[in-house]
């Protein structure tokens, strides 16, 4: 069961919490160069967004990683779309 919040006086669930963030890393890698490509609440235009992206720079320089978050939160529920590591 989803643990209830109020805010400004609208009832809210964790789910309604929720969001996920597309990070793009180059060749997969963490140590080179990586962007925030945005924030979303919907896990499926989130990882949506993330692969049209990846199309964009050319399909295999950069690869997402798509992270679940909860708002007002610092830890991340799970890696909705994880970071694939790719040999170069």
């Amino acid at each position: 069961m989803d643990n209830l919040y109020i805010f400004s006086g609208v009832k809210m669930t964790t789910k309604d919490l929720m969001f996920y963030v597309v990070t793009m890393y180059r060749y997969g890698d963490r140590e080179k160069h990586s962007y925030v490509l945005g924030v979303w609440d919907d896990k499926e235009q989130a990882i949506k967004e993330a692969e049209k992206e990846q199309e964009f720079r050319g399909g295999n320089k950069y690869y997402p990683e798509v992270v679940e978050f909860v708002l007002n939160s610092r830890e991340y529920n799970n890696f909705v779309l994880p970071l694939r590591l790719w040999s170069r």
